[in-house]
């Protein structure tokens, strides 16, 4: 039970990881994400990464991004904007839950 335990633990680890360098490039302005729907299919999957992560997680961190996140899709999804602050407030809650 043990190794199952690690490696749960490890695929948690990759999923934060991979959503904090996505985090880092619609930060920096990457040219990548000006075509809307691309960035509406990367916000989805940080909401659905996000959303499997959180269900059943007692950790606060984990629980403010995805609640931010969830917030983020809205706006995209209804106000057609990204918001760069509550962006950056999933970066933090992630960083707290990487660094454990």
């Amino acid at each position: 039970m043990q190794i199952l335990d690690k490696l749960t633990g490890a695929e948690k680890k990759e999923k934060i990881e991979f959503m904090l360098r996505l985090i880092d490039r619609l930060l920096a302005d990457d040219d990548l994400f000006t075509d809307k729907i691309l960035l509406m299919d990367t916000v989805e999957e940080m909401y659905f990464m996000l959303r499997q992560l959180a269900l059943g997680s007692k950790d606060e961190n984990l629980l403010n991004a995805f609640e931010k996140v969830a917030i983020l899709r809205y706006y995209l999804q209804n106000k057609d904007a990204l918001d760069r602050e509550i962006l950056k407030d999933v970066k933090n809650s992630l960083a707290r839950v990487a660094s454990r």
